[in-house]
């Protein structure tokens, strides 16, 4: 039941107080934004105990609309006390009575205790507004169902650091406004061949940034070109392994790509980083079997600030190629089977040191300068 204490035209604050078994006896939790009314701006305030990053910060703190969302015993009088003179208002969060359908535009639920994913569907029935979602770091656990729906405004949704198995459902391809999605730290471990493939529908027209880091996800590389918006593509620390097929290409708007600690085997040439001008990020560490073997005189069509390729196939020879980035901020190409004279590059014999404009380690490997 929806009961207003106080209004008025001028309504600025108001607190949500949250009851009902759907929620069950959880802890206090972060507060979410509602975007209502529309012709204000929001701001975000916290009624829990965790600190936010600066970036979070950053980003909430031109909002003036307050919603401060709890669960407990806490009454009437503990909220009062909390806002003061300010306006409040209580919400029965059971599913047969919650409905902001019409204002509900950023929902934080992270660091709770979920457990199901099927709260997924629930939200997707209530919020058809729902433009951010973030359910990080509960108990959601298993597989999600195939049946889970997104809300169809939905442009970020974080469920990291959760005990997700199995994949990543079609229906989620199927979210056209889908712009970031971060699985990461879960227990995923489909192939990634087959994500990909259910995340080729509208999503892969609007997704940027897709994480999938601290999986078990294995399975090739496929052909990722189709995805003509991501620009942040993470598979750190999955079980990525097989061959890399010769004829499949990067996203070209891509401008990260992490794939490092992994078992990817084969050869990358310039036919896979072909049209790929704003890569700026490329980290491939600690996959042992993969090698980089570019034509000799290639120039790469993107200019790096971080290049990660410890413990990869690079040498014997210096890579050319490198002499051609001059944006350098951190390379690593250690234990890359580098044998070969050093080159004089950006002022410097770069030799294992620090400079004013990078850093570089290429220790554990014969170079002479």
């Amino acid at each position: 039941m929806l009961s207003w204490l106080w209004h008025s035209s001028g309504l600025r604050w108001f607190v949500v107080l949250v009851s009902g078994g759907f929620l069950g006896k959880l802890r206090w939790f972060p507060s979410m934004t509602l975007v209502w009314p529309q012709r204000c701006r929001r701001r975000w305030l916290s009624a829990g105990n965790e600190s936010r990053s600066e970036e979070e910060t950053r980003r909430r703190e031109d909002f003036d609309i307050e919603v401060v969302i709890g669960v407990g015993s806490g009454g009437a009088d503990d909220w009062r006390r909390i806002v003061k003179e300010k306006a409040v208002v209580f919400v029965d969060l059971r599913p047969s009575k919650f409905n902001f359908s019409s204002s509900l535009s950023f929902l934080d639920l992270s660091r709770n205790s979920f457990t199901s994913s099927m709260i997924l569907q629930w939200l997707s029935n209530v919020t058809s507004n729902l433009v951010e979602l973030d359910l990080s770091g509960n108990q959601l656990n298993g597989e999600i169902p195939e049946s889970n729906k997104l809300p169809s405004l939905l442009e970020s949704l974080s469920m990291k650091s959760n005990i997700l198995e199995g994949g990543i459902p079609k229906s989620f391809g199927n979210a056209c406004a889908l712009c970031s999605l971060d699985m990461s730290n879960n227990s995923l471990s489909e192939e990634f061949p087959l994500i990909i493939h259910h995340l080729s529908g509208c999503a892969r027209f609007s997704l940027q940034e897709l994480n999938l880091k601290g999986n078990q996800i294995n399975g090739t590389l496929p052909d990722l070109s189709i995805f003509s918006s991501l620009k942040i593509l993470d598979l750190d620390g999955n079980k990525l392994n097989g061959e890399i097929p010769k004829d499949i290409k990067f996203p070209p708007q891509l401008e990260e790509l992490d794939m490092q600690s992994n078992s990817l085997k084969g050869v990358l040439t310039d036919y896979h980083f072909a049209n790929m001008s704003k890569l700026d990020f490329l980290e491939l560490s600690e996959n042992s079997l993969l090698a980089l073997a570019f034509s000799q005189n290639w120039v790469p069509p993107f200019q790096l600030s971080y290049l990660g390729l410890r413990s990869c196939k690079l040498g014997p020879v210096f890579p050319k190629w490198l002499e051609t980035q001059n944006q350098f901020l951190d390379i690593d190409i250690s234990n890359a089977g580098i044998a070969d004279m050093v080159p004089k590059w950006k002022d410097t014999y770069i030799h294992g040191i620090s400079s004013s404009s990078s850093s570089i380690a290429i220790e554990k490997q014969q170079l002479n300068r």
